[in-house]
């Protein structure tokens, strides 16, 4: 409903995003027993934050699952976790406290990386509406025809979190730009040479179009997911973006048990069963 909303108000979706940016705000309180946390803000912010404490999160389960693994080999299952999904969580928060107040002053800390996603015609006005407020002129970027498909536009993380505009520009002046060509059912079709192994730069591309594994029923999110080949690399699939899904690791060895996953000329994702039968999602 966002995607709908700014594109039919466009400034006043970038109003509602300062307003948002302009209160924000975060706070801890204690009482005797409990703590809590109370923050808002803007998207841009939200979304970088949230991926980093995504990271975090990930990184306690894999300690719980290590855990698990050494006591119990591979009889070990999630129920054999020390820890539920919401006692990581705040771990996992309280670790990112801790490490950055172990930063030494002056120190260069790591950079986040956001993938955010826009597509031709919105990066195009928003390079020509600055254009035009620095200069006075009005440039002409000789833009394709815009697609009457409104879904087609695009201003989001890849995880499909709504942004201001000025998100873009800010990816345009202090990020990295990549062009990615998708084709008329939303499949990736070009991001440079091909290689064997999939690059940071294919897998970049599909979550562009596919942020949940691609397995019916799955939703596992884009941070968990890996990159494979749709058709096995052995089979003489190519190492291409048109060739590649995104498959949480447990569905990508449940692929190579007989299982395949196809993409139809729509775009639209199919799984099958080792007897050819499709799995439907539940």
């Amino acid at each position: 409903m966002a995607h709908w909303e700014a594109l039919a108000d466009q400034d006043g979706a970038h109003r509602a995003h300062e307003v948002s940016h302009r209160n924000r705000r975060a706070s801890i309180h204690t009482d005797d027993h409990h703590t809590w946390i109370d923050a808002s803000g803007g998207n841009t912010d939200g979304a970088l934050i949230k991926e980093i404490f995504d990271r975090y999160v990930d990184a306690e389960y894999l300690t719980d699952w290590a855990d698990a693994r050494d006591r119990l080999g591979d009889a070990a299952t999630r129920a054999d976790l020390a820890r539920t999904g919401r006692q990581r969580s705040w771990d996992a928060l309280k670790r990112i406290f801790i490490d950055a107040a172990s930063t030494p002053p002056g120190a260069q800390p790591p950079e986040p990386v956001l993938h955010i996603a826009g597509d031709v015609h919105t990066v195009g006005e928003v390079l020509q509406a600055v254009t035009e407020h620095l200069t006075g002129e009005q440039p002409s970027l000789n833009l394709p025809p815009r697609p009457p498909d409104p879904r087609w536009a695009r201003c989001a993380t890849v995880t499909g979190v709504q942004l201001p505009r000025s998100a873009i520009l800010e990816a345009l002046l202090f990020g990295q730009v990549r062009r990615v060509v998708f084709n008329g059912a939303g499949v990736p079709v070009d991001v440079g040479r091909r290689r064997r192994f999939f690059t940071r730069a294919i897998r970049d591309a599909l979550a562009v179009h596919t942020n949940r594994c691609v397995f019916a029923g799955c939703d596992q999110p884009l941070n968990r997911l890996q990159t494979d080949h749709t058709l096995d690399h052995q089979h003489g699939g190519p190492t291409a973006t048109h060739n590649a899904s995104l498959l949480c690791g447990h569905h990508n060895r449940t692929k190579n048990r007989g299982f395949t996953v196809w993409r139809d000329p729509t775009g639209t994702w199919h799984t099958y069963k080792p007897d050819g039968t499709e799995l439907k999602p539940t």
